[in-house]
């Protein structure tokens, strides 16, 4: 549905009870995922929708999402306008890895699903886009709403994405040729995959129809591109056509982050650290307030064993977000690897913490006092290995890396074997990750970094 901004009254919006709305500079910001002296620019010089009450009195700001949202379409839309640069002139041959296993689920995500920003409103060419995004945008105010909802969903990564799923098959069963929904609702069907295992088998599938059917119906579009590279990458680790379709996206949208951040995955996962490196380094510095960018680039730093400045990315993204829970996990990862006993333990309580495991918490801070930080650690690592026998087929990955962070061979080659049939997107990792260093040097574990890939 469509609404005026009223500015001092007029619109049932101006109840703060409205479910939704933002009501200060900290939670618009949030939205766009950057600082607020930056949404504050972007009202004074680019029209962002900001409304205030009482005539304009400091501090008295509020936003709606969808206002937000329609109008940073209009801003972006002028990126068709843009002079592209050929891929050629920058892409790497080949790629790079991952890091360890609080960070898989972060780093198959170091990308942002909201439209990054092209060009200004103003620039030249950008109202020859905007007719064009215009012509393409539904004119069914309820497809809007529905499409605006789940992008939000999931660009906040909100846990809703049966929710987003829902509204966006709304969407194309209402308007089928709009293409943009279904690259996201492919995107939803993706993240269904990799975290709902017992609908991953009719997920995957899915999701390689929705980017399919929406690049038959714009084959510029780079977020379909984008989707598709990370599903052939992650479901079929075909490597080749997966940095084909990377390739196409950044070619298309040479600025969209979501595009970049996948680019620096497939790298990291080919085994290329510093190419990978450079590309989260871009990344970051195109947002650098954005913590999740900063986890990103920390994650980066800690596979290419850089751990001092991981840890400085980890500290910077939890300075601007106290209780970011991969950073914490960041810094609790980083602290073991250097030696930092008692900041190792500090920080694996913090997170436990904060993801509900108060028991587990207490119960590893009582062994700490007990027997010791070093072995506290150990301990915690057998407790998370109970916790991954309960079902090992979908957690052998896990099991692998946490074997072999414990020493034990012989176990963690066995279900590195069993991810391997199951085609477990962990694996991925393997080329890179810290945990599996002892491993190194087996001719077995070669052997399975060959059948993974990339082809040499």
């Amino acid at each position: 549905m469509d609404h005026q901004s009223p500015v001092g009254g007029g619109d049932a919006r101006d109840d703060p009870r409205v479910p939704g709305r933002l009501d200060s500079w900290k939670e618009i910001a949030a939205h766009f995922r950057r600082d607020a002296r930056t949404v504050r620019r972007w009202e004074r010089t680019e029209g962002l929708p900001v409304h205030r009450h009482l005539h304009h009195v400091r501090g008295s700001v509020y936003a709606f999402p969808d206002e937000l949202d329609r109008w940073w379409e209009s801003r972006s839309a002028a990126q068709a306008a843009r002079p592209r640069v050929p891929v050629r002139a920058w892409l790497p041959v080949v790629a790079a890895g991952s890091v360890g296993i609080a960070a898989l689920a972060f780093v198959l995500y170091g990308a942002s699903v909201v439209p990054q920003p092209a060009v200004r409103a103003d620039s030249p060419g950008a109202r020859e886009a905007s007719t064009v995004w215009s012509a393409r945008w539904p004119k069914d105010p309820q497809v809007r709403d529905a499409f605006l909802i789940a992008r939000h969903q999931l660009s906040q990564r909100t846990g809703h994405r049966r929710q987003a799923r829902e509204h966006l098959e709304f969407v194309v069963g209402r308007e089928p040729g709009f293409a943009e929904a279904h690259a996201l609702l492919g995107e939803a069907y993706l993240r269904q995959a990799l975290y709902d295992a017992g609908t991953r088998a009719e997920a995957w599938p899915k999701a390689e129809a929705s980017a399919r059917r929406a690049l038959a119906l714009d084959d510029h579009l780079a977020s379909a591109h984008t989707v598709l590279g990370r599903i052939l990458l992650l479901r079929d680790w075909d490597w080749t056509t997966a940095e084909a379709e990377i390739a196409r996206a950044i070619e298309l949208a040479p600025d969209d982050l979501d595009a970049r951040s996948t680019h620096a995955f497939y790298l990291r996962a080919a085994g290329r650290l510093d190419d990978a490196l450079a590309e989260r380094q871009r990344v970051q510095r195109a947002e650098p307030l954005n913590p999740y960018w900063l986890v990103a680039l920390g994650n980066e730093f800690s596979f290419a064993r850089r751990y001092e400045e991981a840890r400085r990315s980890f500290q910077r993204a939890l300075e601007l977000e106290r209780d970011n829970r991969p950073a914490v996990a960041g810094l609790a990862d980083v602290s073991a690897r250097t030696g930092r006993v008692a900041e190792t333990a500090a920080w694996q309580i913090r997170y436990l913490r904060l993801t509900g495991r108060d028991d587990l918490a207490a119960a590893y801070d009582e062994a700490c006092r007990r027997d010791g930080p070093v072995a506290a650690e150990r301990w915690l690592d057998q407790q998370r290995l109970k916790e991954y026998s309960r079902d090992p087929e979908q957690h052998a990955w896990n099991l692998a890396y946490t074997h072999a962070r414990l020493g034990e061979r012989d176990e963690a080659l066995r279900f590195l074997e069993l991810a391997y049939e199951r085609r477990d997107t962990g694996l991925l990792q393997a080329r890179v990750d810290p945990d599996v260093d002892p491993l190194r040097a087996d001719p077995r574990f070669r052997d399975l970094l060959r059948r993974v890939g990339p082809p040499r």
